[in-house]
């Protein structure tokens, strides 16, 4: 009889096929016990490793607009590693992505991970899905390509770079495990109060718990609405998240290079948690609607705020409706309880995408929305679910083989 652990290895060649054949098209979904196929497609979804060291161009189709195509550079180290952090940097307001990867492969020259750099387009890195996607699609192709590590993606910037690093790790927290904003600040909302008082809001920045953060600002910043930059100090610094504020006395907008040594040795001890316990989540687009592990099927607010987005020249390139009542949710699972409670408020129907770690399948599940029990029992995990969903998402490492949609409001 062939022992079990030499069974999987000889099983586990075939299976990787099988899984990267279904994911690119080519086959039915293969069967198989849940963690074989989960390593399966760690290793399905992992692009080689690199021959030699430097600089490559590519180009990927934005997943916005297909026509557009977008140039970024990947900057290959010389290290050698079976998976590599990723460094996602974002050149600021009329820059180059292929000066600034010549410059950051310059100043990182000894570094054990890839630095990608995207370039920007009319819309730059702003609130925008083109500008998104010049970041995101860049991202999961070079994924694809390389010998990336999904736990270790990092995300810095400047100038605009810094503004584009705020808002795309605020709106996807889930693939990033740090941002390293130099200059620029969150987007912000101003609400007067009772008075006349004004109170100074983040939008999305509440969503990055699980992400470490660390900003860098100088006090003389021209470039900076430096009273907000305070105000939103004080409320980064609240929430007792992963946050780290730097501010410089004499530095102005700029991109502060004898800072890089502390802020890339802070960076590169950052890894994801792949299946964090507690997941908070806002929104004011239905658009925006998952962190990890907790989706937002429908929102309780109407789609009916207008938001036009221009490009540097002035022109509308998008127009949007965002929502007249804020999503937002805080969900902690307790897996010692196997149970997830969640609150909340703006939310009408919810998902929340299940594994084993988060909690045992093998057992019923209860699920409390503001204290009220709406779910209780077993919860059927499905190898093609979990396959489904890593195709979709393009994420090697959060892997969900079951769910529950439910109900929450009107």
């Amino acid at each position: 009889m062939v022992p079990l652990v030499l069974s999987l290895l000889l099983q586990e060649p075939s299976l990787v096929d099988a899984v990267r054949a279904y994911l690119e098209g080519r086959g039915p979904a293969p069967q198989g016990e849940i963690a074989a196929v989960e390593r399966a497609v760690k290793i399905a979804m992992r692009g080689p490793a690199p021959k030699e060291a430097g600089v490559k161009t590519h180009e990927v189709a934005s997943d916005i607009d297909p026509a557009v195509s977008i140039t970024y550079h990947v900057a290959i180290p010389e290290a050698k590693a079976e998976a590599l952090p990723l460094l996602v940097s974002l050149h600021g307001q009329g820059g180059d992505a292929k000066e600034w990867i010549d410059f950051r492969a310059k100043e990182l020259k000894d570094r054990a991970y890839y630095v990608l750099c995207p370039q920007a387009g009319k819309a730059g890195w702003g609130h925008s899905r083109l500008g998104y996607s010049h970041v995101l699609a860049p991202l999961r192709d070079a994924m694809a390509r390389y010998n990336v590590d999904p736990d270790r993606v990092w995300i810095d910037g400047g100038s605009m770079g810094a503004n584009g690093a705020w808002q795309i790790a605020s709106l996807w927290p889930d693939r990033f495990a740090a941002a390293a904003p130099r200059g620029g600040c969150p987007h912000f909302i101003r609400i007067k109060g009772e008075g006349g008082t004004e109170e100074i809001r983040p939008f999305y920045a509440r969503n990055l718990k699980p992400v470490a953060v660390n900003w860098t600002v100088g006090a003389k910043d021209k470039g900076l609405d430096l009273n907000a930059v305070q105000a939103l100090k004080v409320v980064l610094s609240g929430w007792r998240y992963d946050f780290a504020y730097t501010e410089l006395p004499e530095g102005g907008h700029e991109w502060f290079p004898d800072e890089t040594p502390r802020i890339t040795e802070w960076m590169t001890g950052k890894a994801r948690s792949p299946d964090p316990p507690e997941v908070r989540w806002t929104s004011w687009e239905k658009i925006f609607n998952r962190s990890y592990w907790v989706e937002v099927l429908d929102a309780a607010g109407a789609s009916r705020i207008e938001t036009t987005v221009k490009d540097f020249d002035g022109r509308p390139i998008e127009k949007r409706l965002g929502l007249d009542r804020e999503v937002r949710l805080t969900a902690i699972a307790k897996r010692a309880q196997n149970r997830i409670d969640v609150d909340g408020d703006g939310v009408k129907e919810l998902r929340l995408w299940l594994n084993d770690r988060i909690v045992d399948l093998s057992k019923p599940v209860k699920v409390t929305w503001n204290n009220k029990k709406v779910f209780e029992g077993r919860v059927e995990p499905s190898v093609q679910r979990m396959l489904d969903e890593a195709k979709r998402r393009g994420d090697a490492v959060l892997l969900y083989p079951a769910e529950i949609t439910i109900k929450v409001g009107k």
